[in-house]
């Protein structure tokens, strides 16, 4: 079959449908697709938008399936709020309580959830298509690749590596379960090429699938439900028939969910509406053409190249009194924005070096920037030893007991200024930190803090030491230095991406990346030891052992 047959052309126009979904159609669809495989008729719940719809299954499935349990462990105060209100949802269509939801919602039918029990459609599916095609074997092992664009089109709009809707950063939490949808078992590709080789009358449940296709947007099937979504109102593609659009969400749906693209790859909201301020060390990384977007929107004039102050490349005493005397008399005897954190304006001063940019690297900001970034990580060394010693008295099982926290060597600030010659600048606060602190590693077990086999990732403090973190740096293509495992990872458990800063970045301060949090460094400790005595996994949930609060008991404000 041609690539570019009419029926693959007709299943890409259904891929990118944005007229409203025939709910009468699907609800009779969804329901013949039940009988054909010998289940009861469900409940039918829809949502106007596949994300919460996700969410909805993300709660349906936290007792029952270890995606429910990965989101909603990790999910943050606010997303978390989305879960209960589809809780609330699901409760009012159905009429129960939502313990009686859970029960009469029964097990998840598609293969990610791999419930044990749970009716086993995608081996009906895979029967039928056997059916449909004569026996012919080889029609079920079809692989598709970049060239068909309909695989190409449905791979970087809902594949859970590539696709837009999985990967968008304003909901990531949620991309286990997004990508968990009906189609995961049986994706619009293969209904194509099963359509296009029918060789015979098409089985009940394959025709019940496609027509489900032709009438609504994505759908979860569970025993006695079915959650299904509305397409999206407004997609914006460009000539490869990717999501793609500069100046604004490249999908729109109708509960005012959106995403955001560029020609198919998923960008952070601020990247498209702000691109000016993306960090240099992102920017790098991101598509060329969109690069040239950037600049050509800035007017197409290359930054001046900054008059970064020496003492930044200075050799520094080790001494905490020495080295901000040193930094005070080069800055000619006034450090402004030191003495105000000193006493105790922590948060503000951090925001105003932000709000300074790389012009943080320069005369006459930069002394009194890295006099605040050593006080902020002498502050955050002294917490580290603090807990360190506390979790020791508690009979917390370091992973590695000898690396619980290591100091930094002589060698830490000859190091860094080696990689930034020849790599780029990093954020003045990792800087800090691996001169000051060094590096931190906290995961381990205890029976309340990280008991392991838990809903909740208690995601332990880890910062990698310098010279491993910095040399994967300069290896890798990516402009990032890895500081951590993210928190699945540091569980035992196969997770994510680890949780980096990018380079080449000049500012105060870096965004952690891969975190749910989206905080900067200096924030994202403050959130980790003076707001959860080193274990953020804990943020938003309502389980906290009572041990945080002995963690955290009297720590140094930063």
């Amino acid at each position: 079959m041609s690539a570019d047959s009419p029926i693959r052309n007709e299943w890409k126009q259904r891929l990118f449908d944005t007229s409203p979904a025939d709910r009468a159609a699907a609800d009779s669809a969804v329901r013949n697709f039940y009988a054909a495989a010998c289940l009861s008729a469900p409940r039918i719940v829809w949502f106007e938008s596949p994300i919460d719809a996700a969410w909805a299954v993300a709660a349906l499935t936290e007792t029952t399936s270890w995606l429910g349990k990965q989101v909603l462990g990790t999910a943050q105060t606010a997303e978390r709020a989305k879960a209960e209100q589809a809780r609330a949802k699901l409760s009012a269509a159905l009429g129960l309580d939502w313990k009686s939801v859970v029960v009469a919602t029964g097990a998840p039918l598609g293969s990610s959830f791999m419930c044990v029990g749970a009716a086993n459609i995608h081996q009906q599916i895979v029967s039928a298509r056997m059916e449909l095609g004569g026996g012919d074997v080889s029609a079920l092992f079809r692989v598709f690749d970049d060239k068909d664009e309909l695989f190409k089109a449905e791979k970087y709009l809902l594949s859970s590596e590539w696709g837009v809707l999985c990967a968008q950063p304003s909901h990531y939490t949620l991309r286990p379960v997004l990508s968990a949808n009906f189609y995961r078992d049986y994706s619009f590709s293969t209904m194509a090429e099963d359509e296009s080789n029918a060789k015979g009358p098409v089985p009940a449940i394959l025709t019940a699938a496609w027509n489900v296709a032709r009438s609504a947007g994505l759908w979860w099937p569970f025993a006695g439900l079915a959650v299904l979504s509305d397409r999206p109102a407004e997609l914006h593609r460009n000539d490869n028939g990717l999501l793609h659009r500069g100046d604004g969400p490249a999908a729109v749906f109708r509960d005012g969910n959106v995403l955001y693209a560029w020609k198919g790859q998923s960008m952070k909201e601020q990247w498209i509406l702000q691109p000016d301020k993306i960090p240099p060390g992102q920017l790098k990384q991101l598509d060329a053409d969109f690069r040239k977007y950037v600049t050509a929107k800035a007017g197409g004039k290359p930054a001046a190249k900054p008059k970064v102050s020496a003492i930044l490349s200075a050799d520094l005493s080790g001494d905490v009194v020495q080295r901000i005397d040193a930094l005070r008399k080069h800055a000619g005897g006034k450090l402004l924005l030191y003495d105000r954190y000193v006493a105790g304006e922590h948060k503000k001063i951090w925001i105003e070096l932000a709000a300074l940019g790389r012009a943080v690297r320069e005369a006459p900001h930069a002394a009194d920037a890295l006099a605040v970034a050593y006080e902020t990580m002498r502050r955050v060394d002294a917490n580290i030893r603090t807990i360190t010693l506390r979790l020791q008295g508690m009979k917390y099982m370091f992973r590695h007991p000898k690396d619980a926290h290591v100091p930094p060597d002589k060698k830490a600030q000859k190091l860094i200024l080696e990689f930034e010659k020849s790599m780029g600048d990093i954020p003045l606060s990792l800087r800090a930190f691996y001169e000051v602190v060094g590096s931190v590693d906290w995961m381990g077990r205890h029976p309340a803090l990280s008991p392991g086999r838990s809903s909740i990732a208690s995601d332990p403090l880890v910062v990698f030491p310098a010279e491993p973190a910095l040399a994967e740096a300069g290896d890798g293509e990516q402009g990032a230095i890895p500081i951590a495992p993210d928190d699945l990872h540091k569980d035992d458990v196969s997770g994510g991406a680890p949780y980096e800063l990018m380079f080449p970045d000049p500012r105060a301060d870096g965004e952690v990346l891969n975190e749910r949090h989206s905080l900067f460094f200096v924030e994202y400790l403050r959130l980790c030891l003076l707001g959860f005595g080193g274990f953020p996994g804990y943020e938003g949930t309502d389980t906290a052992p009572g041990e945080i609060a002995a963690l955290r008991d009297g720590l140094e404000p930063f």
